[in-house]
C-alpha cells in the first residue's frame, strides 16, 4: 500500500503490483497518485504492509509528467502513458443481466457497478460470466481508441485466491518454486489466470465480440485508472460497442469512458529516490533506489518505509501528474495444512469456467461470505 503526504497527513493513494503473487512474476507497475503534493521541495510517500501477505519491494521511483491543463495522463498495463482529453461517457449501456449502467460509469464518483455473484447456478453457462456492454459515439474514420477504466477487486477476490491456493496444502511452497523456476509452467499458469480471473475487454466488430485487451489485476483497497488501447481496424460503424466481462463477484467498476488519440504532448521525468527510512530509522535508500534483485521485505501488519523524492519546479501554465513506479512482488499468507487436493486444483486450472463455479459454490458454503450488494438507482435510467 502506498500513502501520499498531502501537506497535512497521509492518504492511501495506490496499491501497485496486484496479482504479482510470487517471485517469478515480479514486475514494474506505475500507478497515478491523486493526493500527493510537494512540501518543502519534496514529495513524500509511505509504503506499508497492512495485509495478510509478505511484500518484497525491489525499487520505488516517481514518474513526474507535466502536460497541458485539461489533459488526463493514464498508464496502460505496460506502463506506457496516454494523454486523454475530453473522454466520452457511454451513451447507453447495461450489465449482462440487463440492468442499465451507463450513468453509473460516466464519472469516478464512487457510484459503483459491482459484479454480482448472487442468484447464480454453477451448472448454468450464462451465470459464469458477468460484465457490462457499453456504446460510445464514434467519429467517422477513427481506427483507434483509448478505453479508460477505473476498477477495483471486491473483498471476495482475496478470499477466493486464498482458498484456491490452499488446495495445494503443504505443497504450496513447492508449487511456487516450480512456477519460479519453470518458464513454461509459469506461462501456462498465467495464461489460465488471464482466461479465468481477469476481466476481458472486447469490441463488437459486426460479427462477434473480439478480444481487445485485459484488465490486469485491479487492486483491492483503492481504485485505480488504467488505459486500454483499442485497435479498431476491421471494426466498422457507429456506435462503438465495448464489452467488459469476467468471473462474477470478484471485481467492480467506477468509470468506463472512451477517448480518441490526440496530439497532446507531455514531458515525463523519472525522479529517483532521495531518501528511504524503515523502522527505527534504518536507512534503505541504496536498497530501494534500483531494481537489481535486492529487495526489502515488509512483514504483514507492522512494517513501513517512508520515502522522499525531489520535486522539480512546475513550468507556469502547465499541469502535473505524478505516478509511483514500484518493482516487486508479494506472497499471500495461505494456510498450508493438510495434503494437496490435486484433482480440485487441476480442475480450476484446466476446465474453462471452473473458477466461476468455485466462486458460486464458495458463497453457498461459507456462512460469513460477503452480503449481496445493495441495489442502487442508475441515474441514466430516467425513462421507461
Amino acid at each position: 500500500l502506498v500513502d501520499s503526504f498531502d501537506g497535512e497527513g497521509w492518504s492511501l493513494d495506490a496499491e501497485p503490483l496486484a496479482g504479482a503473487v510470487y517471485a517469478g512474476v515480479q514486475r514494474t507497475d506505475s500507478v497515478r497518485l491523486e493526493h500527493l503534493v510537494p512540501v518543502g521541495g519534496e514529495y513524500r510517500l509511505r509504503v506499508r504492509n497492512d495485509q495478510s501477505e509478505i511484500d518484497h519491494v525491489d525499487s520505488v521511483a516517481l514518474r513526474v509528467v507535466d502536460h497541458d491543463p485539461g489533459v488526463e495522463v493514464v498508464p496502460d498495463a505496460r506502463g506506457r502513458l496516454h494523454a486523454v482529453r475530453v473522454p466520452l461517457p457511454p451513451a447507453r449501456g447495461h450489465d449482462l443481466r440487463g440492468t442499465p449502467t451507463a450513468g453509473r460509469l460516466a464519472a469516478p464518483d464512487g457510484n459503483l457497478w459491482v459484479s454480482d455473484p448472487w442468484g447464480r447456478r454453477p451448472d448454468r453457462p450464462e451465470d459464469l460470466r458477468d460484465g457490462v456492454e457499453l456504446e460510445f459515439p464514434r467519429p467517422p474514420g477513427t481506427r483507434a481508441a483509448i478505453l479508460v477504466i477505473r476498477a477495483g477487486t471486491t473483498s471476495l477476490g482475496p478470499r477466493v485466491l486464498t482458498q484456491a491456493l490452499a488446495l495445494q496444502g503443504r505443497e504450496l511452497p513447492a508449487f511456487f518454486t516450480r512456477l519460479n523456476r519453470d518458464p513454461e509452467a509459469r506461462a501456462a499458469f498465467e495464461a489460465v489466470r488471464e482466461r479465468e480471473v481477469l476481466p476481458i475487454v472486447r469490441v463488437w466488430d459486426g460479427r462477434e465480440w473480439r478480444k481487445s485487451g485485459v484488465l490486469h489485476d485491479p487492486p483491492v483497497r483503492v481504485f485505480r485508472d488504467v488505459a486500454v488501447p483499442l485497435n479498431l481496424d476491421g471494426v466498422d460503424g457507429d456506435p462503438l460497442r465495448i464489452r467488459i466481462d469476467g468471473p462474477p463477484g470478484l471485481w467492480s467498476l467506477d468509470r468506463a469512458v472512451v477517448a480518441w488519440p490526440s496530439e497532446d504532448m507531455f514531458r515525463e521525468r523519472r525522479i529517483p529516490l532521495r531518501r528511504a527510512e524503515g523502522e527505527s530509522g534504518k536507512v534503505l535508500t541504496d536498497l530501494l533506489a534500483h531494481a537489481d534483485g535486492r529487495r526489502h521485505v515488509l512483514r504483514p501488519h507492522r512494517d513501513r518505509v517512508t520515502l522522499a523524492f525531489p520535486a522539480p519546479p512546475l513550468t507556469p501554465g502547465r499541469a502535473r501528474s505524478v505516478l509511483v513506479e514500484a518493482t516487486g512482488f508479494y506472497i499471500p499468507l495461505v494456510p498450508v495444512e493438510g495434503g494437496p487436493q490435486h484433482a480440485a486444483f487441476e480442475r480450476l486450472v484446466e476446465e474453462p469456467g471452473a473458477l466461476a463455479r468455485f466462486v458460486i459454490e464458495h458463497l453457498r458454503e461459507t456462512p460469513d461470505a460477503p452480503a449481496p450488494p445493495t441495489e442502487r438507482a442508475d441515474p441514466s435510467a430516467t425513462g421507461p
